[in-house]
């Protein structure tokens, strides 16, 4: 099974603080630390026929059923598509 979901990382305190503290931040897969074009093509390549899981996880509860329809729809696009991305780019 393949998980697909995306965060970054975001600052909680100011430069000014002794340590830097941060948090993930959850966020679509466009928006996120994962290059989710690249893994689909990498998926693509190897000829996956698994499970593809995506996570509804983002740190904005309230817009999660957009979310994941735009995450749905974005996975979609990739894995349709042409092999555009790979890991060596």
């Amino acid at each position: 099974m393949m998980n697909l979901k995306n965060a970054f990382w975001e600052r909680v305190n100011g430069p000014e603080a002794d340590h830097a503290r941060w948090r993930h931040y959850w966020t679509t897969g466009r928006h996120g630390l994962a290059f989710w074009p690249c893994v689909a093509a990498e998926l693509k390549k190897r000829n996956y026929t698994g499970v593809l899981c995506l996570i509804a996880e983002y740190s904005d509860h309230e817009a999660v059923g957009r979310l994941i329809a735009e995450d749905i729809a974005f996975a979609r696009s990739l894995f349709e598509g042409p092999v555009e991305y790979s890991f060596s780019q």
